[in-house]
C-alpha cells in the first residue's frame, strides 16, 4: 500500500490512499480534464457564432440601407468613316412613360339576359336573322313569331327505328 501525498491547499490532510483510491482519482482526473476542454470548445464556438450572428447583421443593415447607384450610361458614338449620303444619326431616349402610353385598355364588356321573346325581337329589331332554337325547332328570326313559353317539362321525343338519335340541326315539320 502506497501513502498518499497531503493536499497542498489543505494542510490537514493526512489520510493516506490505497491503490484503488490512487486510480480512481486518476480516472477522475482525466474525464475532468476532458469535459473541462470540451467546454472550453463549446464556449468558444458559442462566442464565434454570436459574434458572425452580429456583424452578419451590421453588414445586411449597412448594405441594405445604402444601396448603390446606377451609373447611366452615356450615349457614346464611335464612327470610323463618315456617314453616307442620306443617312441621319439620332439618339433615341428611352420614355418611362411609353408602356402606360401604348397599353391597350380593356374593353367594357356587358352582358344581357334575355328570354326567348326577348331575344326574337331584339334579332328583329337588328335587321338580321339569326338562328333561334326553342323546344326541339330551329327557328330564323325572321321567321318566329311570338313564342310561347317554354314547358317545365318538355314531352319525350321517340327515337327512330334504327337506334340512332334525331339530329337536332333538323326542324320537324
Amino acid at each position: 500500500m502506497t501513502t498518499r501525498q497531503p493536499h497542498p491547499l489543505d494542510p490537514h490532510d493526512k489520510a493516506p490512499l490505497d491503490e484503488q483510491d490512487l486510480a480512481r482519482r486518476d480516472r477522475l482526473l482525466i474525464q475532468l480534464r476532458g469535459s473541462l476542454a470540451q467546454r472550453r470548445r463549446r464556449r468558444r464556438a458559442l462566442h464565434a457564432s454570436a459574434l458572425a450572428g452580429v456583424l452578419s447583421a451590421a453588414g445586411a443593415i449597412f448594405f441594405l440601407s445604402n444601396p448603390r447607384p446606377t451609373p447611366t450610361p452615356t450615349p457614346t458614338l464611335i464612327v470610323d468613316q463618315p456617314a453616307p449620303v442620306g443617312l441621319q444619326i439620332r439618339y433615341v431616349h428611352t420614355d418611362p412613360a411609353l408602356p402606360d402610353k401604348l397599353a391597350a385598355t380593356k374593353p367594357r364588356t356587358t352582358i344581357e339576359l334575355a328570354d326567348d321573346q326577348q331575344l326574337a325581337d331584339l334579332l328583329r329589331r337588328a335587321g338580321s336573322p339569326g338562328l333561334i332554337r326553342v323546344g326541339g325547332r330551329v327557328l330564323l328570326s325572321s321567321e318566329a313569331s311570338p313564342v310561347p313559353p317554354i314547358p317545365s317539362d318538355p314531352p319525350a321525343v321517340p327515337h327512330s327505328q334504327s337506334g340512332t338519335a334525331p339530329d337536332p340541326n333538323q326542324t320537324r315539320a
